[in-house]
């Protein structure tokens, strides 16, 4: 069994009331939720802010979010508890669910064959191979990102996209780090570098940290 954890941000108001109150609904997105055979599921975080929400109106994982009945008489832009989703899954269903910002069909199915080839490396504990997997999928997601908000001439490399991606301010710095690891890990497979430092388990233990995190991110909205 795997935990992942998301933060419940930006909720959505639905099912407006009809009301002078103006009560509704609060609908959390989280748009690669679809991708986990969830097999149980809680909110975290400072539940007393919800009060009665948690105790009698019903809360419900949907497809692609979780939805707090009546989340709105409690929930609104001056006062909002921080909440997290947390599940317990057996595994991923559909890898492709990770890359719903994708719209360029033959790039989302390999970023997600890439994704799940890391997932597998990593759990093998093939540190090197999940290095060089996991910089091929940060490479499609500079990739669609870069090329969808800049008109680039010549082929991309990943280390071009990441400067693009420095240009645009839209990691912070520990995150380009780890993917500037995966692509350094790129070059270790030639016989002249062998005297260069191998990937280690804390290397891929950051890229991996970095390769979570990059798939929570709003891409939509992102710079």
């Amino acid at each position: 069994m795997k935990t992942a954890v998301f933060p419940l941000v930006n909720p959505e108001k639905v099912n407006v009331t009809k009301d002078h109150l103006g009560y509704g609904d609060a609908f959390y997105k989280i748009a690669t939720l679809s991708a986990y055979a969830i097999s149980s599921w809680t909110l975290i975080g400072n539940l007393a802010d919800l009060d009665g929400v948690y105790n009698s109106d019903p809360m419900e994982l949907q497809e692609d979010g979780v939805l707090i009945r009546n989340g709105y008489k409690y929930i609104d832009d001056f006062l909002r508890p921080k909440l997290s989703l947390s599940i317990n899954y057996l595994g991923v269903k559909d890898y492709k669910c990770f890359f719903p910002h994708i719209n360029n069909s033959p790039l989302c199915d390999r970023a997600a064959q890439l994704m799940e080839e890391a997932d597998q490396t990593f759990e093998t504990g093939s540190w090197m191979a999940f290095a060089v997997v996991a910089g091929g999928v940060f490479e499609c997601l500079l990739y669609d990102h870069v090329t969808k908000n800049k008109k680039l001439k010549g082929k991309m490399t990943l280390g071009s996209l990441i400067n693009e991606a420095q240009k645009m301010n839209i990691f912070d710095e520990n995150l380009i780090n780890s993917i500037v690891l995966a692509k350094d890990a790129r070059n270790l497979v030639h016989a002249d570098n062998y005297g260069k430092r191998y990937v280690s388990r804390s290397d891929s233990m950051s890229i991996k940290l970095s390769l979570d995190n990059i798939l929570l991110l709003d891409w939509d909205n992102l710079g």
